[in-house]
């Protein structure tokens, strides 16, 4: 079996790794355009992300060494809802669970090692010619090269210069600008423990994380570009920075993103990973998470096409109810990190107000009503107590009933 993977950030190295374990007798290539940068700030993931390196034998200390990471024991949100406040979102069980914030621009080589891929550092884009049994790849423009399947991790399409989707965005923060700080006290509560929080903190503007790594901290201020402008967030950022006492080490960089819920996870042999499939603010790190899931759907579609001798009408029905899966998923996600701009924030500003209002237009006009059901079911019934001021909780729970039902759906989709 022949696989390409088209990019090589954090969800093309995960993809490769994980294909290589599914399928050890598979031929693996990357395909990556050197020109066209990672996003390379620093990262977060939750419990999911750090099993899966269990599994994969990356340790925590593997993880300190070769990717600047430490613990993170869950997020800290401060000045949402309408007191300045701080409540955790800390993984379940506490003081055990843990996941890792991680320096984005070294934990692809480390997922790299001890895996047989080759990388070719060439420009790839999947050619629309395809069948049921292969697909064409292009290189540079020119060169075509046949696989079995593609995996297409090329991260935000906007980076290729290819207009973005016309597709509403479900949350409404459309860029970030990017710090990268000296190390110094993040969590003053816990500064000598070994597990430590993200911060996710309500400003005018939108919010800011700040993730610690073992050699610096990685800010960044998420907002909505159409409600500011560069220098009024770039004042803002000065200020939280001299508040808390953080030293720049690097220059800023703004970056800019859409977030979207995919339009097509699956076309025939070319299946979408990462910030290609779809993207959710940052807000509660659920991207990793769900490039984990996704991928592992991805290996279990496959096996289950390779079993199946299935003719072309069911290959298409198939397809559907794939893309009918991850992009429920994707509306699960959205509508989670939705929920947190529901009760605003200390801030009555045009983006919290806009970010409040979004959340009533997700729930009537974008999300599927099974997906807005089930999402309601879960705050009122399962977690009413625990979730009524404090919308991360139950999260951790709430993920794997997500990952049982998507698996199940799998095994069951291709007749």
């Amino acid at each position: 079996m022949r696989f390409a993977i088209l990019g090589l950030g954090t969800a093309g190295a995960i993809g490769a790794r994980m294909l290589r374990r599914q399928f050890p007798g598979a031929s693996i290539t990357i395909f990556h355009a050197p020109e066209i940068p990672t996003i390379g700030v620093g990262e977060g993931a939750g419990p999911w992300f750090r099993r899966w390196l269990d599994e994969e034998g990356i340790t925590p200390t593997l993880m300190e060494a070769e990717a600047n990471a430490t613990k993170k024991q869950g997020i800290c949100f401060e000045n949402w809802g309408g007191h300045a406040k701080q409540h955790h979102h800390i993984f379940t069980p506490a003081r055990t669970a843990f996941s890792y914030h991680f320096d984005a621009n070294k934990i692809t080589t480390l997922l790299l090692r001890g895996i047989k891929v080759q990388v070719i550092p060439k420009t790839a884009s999947e050619a629309l010619a395809q069948n049921q049994q292969s697909v064409w790849v292009k290189l540079n423009g020119q060169e075509k090269v046949n696989y079995d399947y593609v995996i297409d991790c090329r991260g935000f399409k906007a980076s290729e210069g290819v207009p973005a989707s016309t597709e509403t965005q479900p949350l409404i923060a459309n860029a970030a600008i990017l710090q990268k700080c000296e190390e110094t006290t993040i969590t003053e509560s816990n500064e000598h423990d070994e597990l430590k929080s993200t911060k996710a903190v309500a400003r005018p503007y939108g919010w800011i994380f700040q993730i610690p790594l073992n050699n610096k901290n990685s800010v960044g201020y998420v907002h909505d570009s159409s409600l500011c402008t560069p220098e009024t967030v770039n004042q803002d950022l000065n200020h939280y920075m001299e508040e808390h006492r953080l030293v720049a080490s690097s220059k800023r960089r703004t970056i800019q993103f859409k977030n979207h819920l995919g339009e097509q996870h699956l076309q025939g042999r070319v299946y979408r990973l990462g910030n290609r499939a779809g993207f959710i603010e940052p807000l509660e790190a659920t991207s990793i998470e769900m490039t984990v899931h996704h991928c592992k759907l991805i290996a279990a579609h496959i096996k289950q096409r390779e079993l199946t001798s299935a003719n072309e009408a069911n290959l298409r029905s198939s397809e559907k109810r794939f893309n009918a899966i991850v992009r429920s998923n994707m509306e699960k996600v959205a509508l989670f990190v939705s929920w947190h701009y529901s009760n605003g924030s200390i801030y009555n500003t045009a983006y919290w107000r806009k970010a409040k209002d979004n959340h009533g237009r997700l729930l009537k006009e974008q999300i599927s009503r099974e997906t807005v059901k089930d999402f309601s079911n879960w705050c009122t019934k399962e977690h009413q107590e625990e979730t009524s001021n404090k919308p991360s909780q139950g999260k951790d729970q709430m993920f794997f009933a997500w990952n049982t039902h998507s698996f199940n759906a799998i095994r069951n989709s291709i007749a």
